[in-house]
Parts: C-alpha cells; sequence; structure tokens
C-alpha cells in the first residue's frame, strides 16, 4: 500500500525532514539510518573515518543511497496514482484478472511500476555496498567504488581508517570502540537492506497477479477529511488457508486446542474445519466437544424482528430503498435509545447505511440527552467503546461496523440493548468474497449455501454475543432483517441464535415489551 511503503523507506530515509535540513545547511539532513550514517560519518570525534578523502568518499555513498530512497518514494507515488485510475468510477476496488493485467489501462500503470522496482533494486545494491564496506565477510576485501578509497590489508575501508580522530596505533580500545561501531552500521545497514529487497519480492509478486491460489485487487488509500484518495495499493490474500495451517500447524505440534463460541453451524463444525484445514488432518487426532451455553436467555434476553420496517436493498448501493429504511431505522433506534437510557449498540454491515441512521437518530438523541458515537474518521474503537462505558459523561448510543461485531465486551449495565441493522452476508463484489464464491463453485458446491450463508450464520451468532456476556446481563436483541421470516435461508440463522425471536408487525407493541422487559 502507499503508506506501507512510505513507512519502509522513511526508515531508511526520511525526505520530509531531510529537506529542511539541507535548506539549513545542516551537516547531517533528517531521519532515519542515513541520516545516522552521515552524523556519524561527519562527527570526527565518533566516526570510523579518519582522513577526509575516506569520509567525503563514504558520505558521496550515503548521499546516492539517501537519492535512490527519494527517486523510490517518488516513482511508487506515480505507480499508486496510476493504479487509483484503475477502480471504476464511484468504486473503492477492482479485483485483477488475467484479463485486467492483459488491457490498456494496466498497460499504463508498468512504467511507473518499472521505474520503482529499478530504484529499489539500486537502493539495494548501493545499501549492501556501504554494509560490505562498514563490515566485509572474514577473510575477504570489502568492495571498492570509484569514489572509494582502496581498502588496506583487506580490512574494512572503515577500520582500515580508523587511525586519527583518536584512535591512536597504540589505543585498542579506541580501535575496539571504532570496530563496534562499524559493526553496528553494519548490521542496520543489512536490516534495511533486506527490508528493500522484501519490497521488491512484494511489488514483482503482487504485479504479476498469477497466482491461482491468492485473489489480487486494487483498493482506494482512504483520504483526508473525507475526499476521496487518489492513489491506490495493491493488495493480495490466500483463496484458502487450509492446507497452510495443516501443513504449517497443526502436523508439526502435537496438541493444538482451537476454542471458540461460534465454531459451529447448525450444530456442525464441518464448515469451519473445512476452511481451516482440520479436514485434512488424520482424523484419528481429532477430539471435538460442544457444551451448551451457560447463559439463560430465555430469562436474560428479549430478541425481536421489527416487521414493520421497509425492506431493504439486497445488496449495497440500495438507493431509495435504503434510505426509506435509514430513516425508520434510525427514528426505531432513537427511541429504542430513550427506554434503554442509552446503553444501546447497534451492528451495521453498510458504512452508508450507518451514517444514514445516525443523521436520523442525532436530533431525537440530542433531544434526549444521549450522547452519539459513530465509528469512521476519528477515534479507534477501543476508544469509542471506552466513551461509551465512561457514565460520568452522560448516556450514549455506539454505531459501529465490521470491527464491533467481535471483540467487544460489554458487561453489566454498559450494554442493554443491541441493535442489528441486517444480516451480515458478506457484500457482492469484493474480491476475496468473490474468489472464494468461485473456488466453491469449482469444486462442485454452492457458493450462497456451503459459503456465504455458514459465513454470516457465524457472524451473526458474534454479533448477536456482544449482548449477554456475563450470568446476571439482561438486555434486548434487535434483529432488523425480515428475510430471518420471509426466505427460506432465514429458518437457518434462527436455529442458530441462541434466544428464540418474536417477531412485531406493530413498533408501539415492540417498544411497550422492550420497556417492560428493562424495567
Amino acid at each position: 500500500t502507499p503508506r506501507s511503503l512510505r513507512q519502509a523507506l522513511r526508515r531508511i530515509h526520511d525526505a520530509r525532514r531531510s529537506a529542511a535540513a539541507r535548506r539549513r545547511r545542516a551537516p547531517a539532513a533528517g531521519s532515519g539510518l542515513l541520516a545516522d550514517l552521515e552524523r556519524m560519518l561527519a562527527e570526527s570525534a565518533a566516526g570510523p573515518m579518519a582522513t577526509d578523502e575516506a569520509r567525503d568518499a563514504m558520505l558521496r555513498i550515503v548521499a546516492e543511497a539517501r537519492n535512490l530512497a527519494e527517486a523510490a518514494a517518488r516513482s511508487g507515488q506515480a505507480w499508486f496514482r496510476a493504479l487509483g485510475a484503475l477502480p471504476p468510477r464511484g468504486e473503492s476496488q477492482l479485483r485483477l484478472r488475467p484479463s485486467t493485467l492483459e488491457g490498456g489501462a494496466w498497460a499504463g500503470t508498468v512504467p511507473s511500476l518499472q521505474r520503482l522496482q529499478d530504484d529499489l533494486y539500486a537502493l539495494s545494491r548501493t545499501l549492501s555496498l556501504l554494509s560490505k564496506v562498514f563490515h566485509p565477510e572474514p577473510g575477504k576485501d570489502p568492495p571498492t567504488a570509484p569514489a572509494l578509497p582502496a581498502p588496506s590489508e583487506g580490512r574494512s575501508v572503515a577500520l582500515a581508517l580508523a587511525k586519527g580522530a583518536g584512535a591512536g596505533a597504540d589505543d585498542p580500545l579506541a580501535e575496539m570502540r571504532v570496530a563496534a561501531q562499524a559493526a553496528e552500521a553494519a548490521r542496520k545497514l543489512e536490516a534495511a537492506n533486506a527490508a528493500v529487497q522484501g519490497l521488491l519480492d512484494t511489488v514483482d509478486f503482487l504485479a504479476r497477479a498469477d497466482d491461482p491460489d491468492w485473489a489480487y485487487w486494487v483498493e482506494m488509500a482512504p483520504g483526508r477529511g473525507g475526499r476521496p484518495a487518489a492513489e491506490a495499493g495493491l493488495r493480495a490474500a490466500p483463496v484458502e488457508v487450509a492446507k497452510w495451517l495443516a501443513e504449517g500447524l497443526f502436523e508439526k505440534l502435537d496438541t493444538v486446542v482451537l476454542c471458540s463460541a461460534t465454531m459451529s453451524v447448525s450444530g456442525s463444525s464441518a464448515f469451519l474445519a473445512h476452511r481451516l484445514g482440520l479436514d485434512l488432518v488424520d482424523p484419528d487426532r481429532i477430539a471435538e466437544c460442544r457444551l451448551g451455553s451457560p447463559f439463560d436467555y430465555a430469562r436474560q434476553c428479549l430478541a425481536a424482528v421489527p416487521a414493520f420496517l421497509p425492506p431493504q436493498a439486497a445488496g449495497p448501493g440500495g438507493g431509495a430503498a435504503d434510505e426509506a429504511f435509514a430513516d425508520a431505522f434510525g427514528g426505531l433506534l432513537a427511541r429504542l435509545a430513550e427506554i434503554a437510557r442509552g446503553r444501546t449498540l447497534a451492528l451495521f454491515t453498510s458504512y452508508a447505511t450507518m451514517l444514514a441512521a445516525a443523521r436520523r437518530a442525532a436530533p431525537d438523541l440530542e433531544r434526549a440527552g444521549i450522547r452519539l458515537l459513530v465509528q469512521g474518521g476519528g477515534p479507534s474503537r477501543e476508544a469509542l467503546t471506552a466513551s461509551f462505558r465512561d457514565e460520568s459523561a452522560g448516556p450514549a448510543v455506539l454505531f459501529g461496523t465490521n470491527s464491533f461485531w467481535e471483540g467487544v465486551d460489554l458487561i453489566g449495565d454498559a450494554l442493554r440493548c443491541l441493535v442489528i441493522a441486517k444480516l451480515p452476508f458478506d457484500p457482492p463484489g469484493e474480491p476475496l468474497v468473490d474468489a472464494r464464491s468461485e473456488r466453491v463453485e469449482r469444486t462442485g458446491g454452492s457458493a450462497f449455501r456451503d459459503y456465504a450463508v455458514p459465513n454470516a450464520v457465524i457472524r451473526l451468532r458474534q454479533g448477536f454475543g456482544r449482548l449477554i456476556r456475563h450470568r446476571a446481563d439482561r438486555g434486548v436483541a434487535i434483529l432488523a432483517d425480515p428475510r430471518l421470516y420471509t426466505k427460506g435461508y432465514g429458518a437457518i440463522f434462527r436455529r442458530n441464535l441462541p434466544a428464540e425471536l418474536a417477531r412485531y408487525e406493530d413498533e408501539s407493541a415492540l417498544l411497550a415489551d422492550v420497556a417492560a422487559f428493562l424495567r
């Protein structure tokens, strides 16, 4: 991604700070490894170079590495901007297929890609030269370069010129100190070179996009201040991890314990076992135990489906249908939050629907003195959760998307009402989802029945599990998707929830029962 490349190069050389330092004519410009080397070489009391000629020669090579790092940053930015022109207007992703790589649009990204690869390769060679000059392999002369004096007596240039700068011939401690400095510099240079080699390998792997066991896609980088970004990155993920886990984990260890509250679908762990590669392990090694819940959901939880809400669009971009739902749903959320005196968590599968519902609910919540916390573009999940728990700041409602469906622990009175906007099917058009669905179809299965439904069932159970976290917890769960009753697969979701659902055709009846239950 643009961020990962920039961060890797800035650890070697931070061009932003070094430019300002060079304008001030500082002897060592900026930050990063190369700036540290410049400072070490420039400070005669600490540097390993004894003569001006040798020091200047080394500084010229460090400056060349700095120039190459800046060039790689510029060519990387050009490539990411070229990638940013690939997704269709209004889309943030584009899956890379063989036909994509053969098209004219992709061809327009190749020149900047090749410049990036050339710059990274040249940077790697220069870092390698520097590391070997500072600390050559035992028994071998270090490499020479046109800008460097010849090595002396088979030792590194740095150590051969260590006489001077306070390191006299009869001062073994000073020479040992210089040797240690040179060895440490070489170690850091070798690590930096390995990082650049890793960047080269990653860029090559992503740009070829030719491994059938991986899904590749272009993804727009997040913009600032709500503006769309002009850059995009390349991403890749394995379509299946089963074989890797079976060979790299389960076969290498004597014992592995997998434990989760949501590992089974309809009483069977076959779906997750296949995804994790457990069906590739010797069956005699596997022991399975399923335990019931310690919670009394009939007493602790009221679970309801508000069938009176307008229908939602089946996929993304539902237009007027989703706007009508978001408006009605936001109003219902505000009324539920008033009854629960805040302490309400709303989970969404669509960022756009979440924002629309938040806009509708905000005025009613403000009038009721309830804070509205919305995920996205601001505080982290942890910060939002902490603010939600903070009763001293007043009652609160929290709206969250993907990352709030699991891993959020709100025990006791902190959460009394959980609202789920939609069954958490993976959105169509997601590159990895599409690739996995295609793999299921190629092997004779049904992408919807064998992948989409069980995956969504597990996700729904994870979201539902945010409500009851302790035997003393008590709360209301509202599942605002009528497909739980209107679609044949809705029965699968109902059977996999720990609480029995009640269907409400009238809003006033639902609100009255919620108030009575929470009271």
